[in-house]
């Protein structure tokens, strides 16, 4: 995973600085767009999120297929199989939230230079022919909303083929959304759950300011990681002086590329545009923006943390700092003024920030240290602007040292910032912890293939309050401790079976099942754990060294007979019998079928049976139960539904009912049966 998540980095980089080479920057300014984006604080803080980094990383390829090459006039076929090869990468990727705001950027990108095109288009057919008329202003609006929807339509058959590309991993994925808590919009809150920071802006120029969990100092908002938007402090500055540089005659409207020839321009403005966009949308809940387009616009209900459009502003900012890097010349006039002024108040801000750290003592509040370091920093950014390359015919003398020279020092000292500000970000760990303790092995044979608990109060103490704190990775004791803790998914390393799940997209019903047993009183929990197969339930216990203890739990059970049930026609209706306690689910199953509801139940025995059961094959796809029983009523299982799952009773399909809302059941005839139970979706 390590190499993957370097992998990644590079790929992003890589991509970034081919879109330069596209546009027709230089060597340098294409170093500089590579290293800003592939090295950003958003990707580098998130490299723990391997399905994030992994999307983000053919961001700048999709744009680079959508952006045509110097000799190409009309899109060619080669590029269509190439994007649509991207874009089912990045489906493949995995995360859909980066996946949906890379379409809607590449929507924008490929508008753009449809219509920037058509206008560069009518100009060549123009110039030099002054008795053929200009194409009126209907005529011009036309035909650019032509080449819109063309350049639309290109993306949208690609992205057609991309989707039957990845269909393999798409489809199932459909299907498990569908079943999934997440079907429908998420709630308000959610949606808005870490919303930008506005404060986190200072970051751009001090990416500690406001701390750091690796120093075990952070104090922002929420956590570090979505937050993060640092490109490195000479990047910014050049995306500044993208933005700030006047034009001139032969120049007029700033920078120029030319993959359609000699007038296409890249609008810094246009990546002004993105970044204030963005910025806008990952504000969230702290602007009436993204409320309102969250009541009224379909997608923006789909998904939480908006802080995660930032992406836009960083490839933005990332494109800016490539433009200013290609007219980065030596400053002259009151711009060598305003220079000299600002390396000396860089070298003054660093100076007066080293000296209250000093005389602070002990005391080191963030803001002093990332001061520090933005000034050294600035320091450097200005003395690497000072001996830039003069203007072609200005009277300053010529460097003594090579072009390339000065260009690898402007490229390592990014390399350098980067490091250090992602210094730290994604801490290793020793290969030790993945064996299995000792304790945990006996917990193994304790449970004997039932299933493990704990709540949601002391799963959220342990998670956020002492291994996984968003102030620190240091929780300041032993992560062995955390292996013996057993934290969800941790228990998948030992092979030990939990009900309790850390995934962010699970059955709705198990969703709806697991809340509704964090509202229980603790005798009623129990009954119900019983019927998930529970045999230790876990608890935290300060007295313990691994600061938990497993309290056994008698009673569960894998399989059950039952002869009577109760209809679940209507979910909210059957979910309120649950939660009252109106079934008694030992000799009653709630099952969606549709029979006149009985009060007491319909029943297809009265008579009490003795169920004997063994286990035959288990296995995540596959279980073969020997049955046994005097009397026809239903096996259920304390395993879930989903759809996929099939069943043969003694060699004949037989149909899988859902069962008390979650589970799985069978109509159960007297005598020996042997049930199979095969996932074949």
């Amino acid at each position: 995973q390590a190499f993957l998540v370097a992998f990644h980095l590079v790929w992003a980089g890589s991509g970034m600085a081919r879109l330069a080479h596209r546009m027709g920057l230089g060597v340098l300014a294409q170093s500089v767009a590579g290293l800003a984006f592939g090295l950003s604080g958003y990707l580098v803080a998130r490299a723990g999120f391997l399905s994030i980094n992994a999307a983000v990383a053919w961001m700048p390829w999709i744009l680079l297929c959508l952006t045509p090459a110097a000799e190409e006039n009309t899109p060619s076929r080669k590029r269509f199989l190439l994007l649509a090869l991207c874009l089912a990468l990045q489906l493949l990727a995995g995360h859909a939230q980066t996946t949906w705001y890379t379409w809607l950027l590449a929507g924008l990108w490929a508008g753009y230079l449809a219509v920037t095109t058509y206008h560069l288009e009518v100009g060549a057919q123009n110039s030099g022919e002054s008795i053929r008329q200009k194409p009126g202003v209907f005529h011009c609006f036309r035909a650019a909303i032509f080449r819109l929807l063309r350049a639309w339509r290109f993306l949208a058959l690609a992205l057609l083929l991309a989707i039957g590309l990845a269909a393999v991993q798409l489809l199932p994925t459909a299907e498990y959304l569908s079943e999934s808590q997440r079907a429908a919009a998420v709630d308000y809150e959610t949606a808005m759950t870490y919303s930008f920071w506005p404060w986190r802006l200072v970051t751009l120029l001090a990416p500690g300011f406001f701390g750091s969990p690796v120093q075990g100092d952070y104090w922002g908002y929420a956590n570090f990681w979505e937050d993060a938007i640092y490109i490195g402090l000479l990047p910014f500055f050049l995306a500044l002086a993208a933005l700030l540089r006047r034009g001139n005659k032969k120049d007029p409207k700033g920078f120029a590329f030319k993959p359609f020839g000699s007038g296409l321009r890249l609008h810094p403005w246009l990546l002004l545009a993105i970044f204030v966009l963005a910025l806008l949308l990952a504000l969230g809940k702290n602007t009436p923006v993204f409320p309102w387009l969250y009541q009224h616009v379909p997608t923006f209900a789909l998904f939480q943390a908006p802080a995660r459009y930032m992406i836009w502003a960083v490839f933005a900012l990332a494109l800016l700092a490539a433009l200013g890097a290609e007219r980065w010349q030596r400053p002259e006039g009151r711009g060598l003024y305003w220079t000299r002024l600002g390396t000396m108040g860089a070298a003054a801000v660093t100076i007066g920030a080293g000296l209250a750290w000093y005389f602070m003592g002990d005391i080191s509040p963030t803001f002093i240290r990332a001061t520090a370091i933005a000034g050294t920093f600035g320091v450097v950014s200005g003395i690497l602007s000072l001996l830039a390359p003069p203007r072609p015919g200005s009277e300053a003398e010529s460097p003594s040292y090579p072009l390339h020279v000065w260009q690898w020092a402007v490229a390592v000292f990014i390399a350098v910032d980067m490091a250090i500000a992602g210094w730290g970000l994604n801490p290793s760990i020793e290969l030790e912890i993945y064996k299995t303790p000792a304790s945990v092995q006996e917990l193994r044979s304790q449970l004997d293939g039932q299933r493990l608990y704990i709540s949601a109060a002391d799963e959220y103490a342990l998670k956020y309050e002492r291994f996984l704190r968003f102030d620190t990775f240091d929780p300041g004791e032993d992560w062995a401790n955390m292996r013996v803790a057993l934290l969800p998914d941790v228990n998948v390393l030992d092979g030990l079976a939990s009900v309790n799940n850390f995934d962010p997209l699970v059955p709705g019903n198990y969703a709806a099942w697991m809340e509704l047993l964090d509202q229980m009183d603790e005798d009623s929990r129990l009954g119900y754990l019983k019927m998930m197969n529970v045999g230790l339930v876990e608890k935290i216990d300060p007295l313990q060294p691994s600061g938990v203890h497993f309290e056994p739990l008698k009673g569960g059970w894998r399989a059950r007979w039952v002869a009577c049930f109760v209809n679940s026609l209507v979910d909210y209706e059957a979910w309120e019998m649950i939660a009252s306690k109106q079934v008694d689910f030992s000799t009653h199953v709630m099952l969606p079928v549709l029979r006149e509801p009985v009060e007491q139940g319909y029943c297809l025995s009265n008579e009490a049976s003795q169920l004997v059961t063994s286990v035959e094959e288990y296995g995540p796809n596959r279980l073969i139960i020997q049955v046994t029983s005097d009397a026809s009523g239903w096996l259920v299982l304390s395993d879930a539904y989903y759809p996929g799952w099939r069943a043969w009773v003694d060699g004949e399909e037989a149909t899988i009912l859902k069962a008390n809302m979650f589970f799985r059941a069978d109509s159960l005839p007297a005598a020996d049966h042997e049930f199979v139970f095969q996932f074949t979706p």
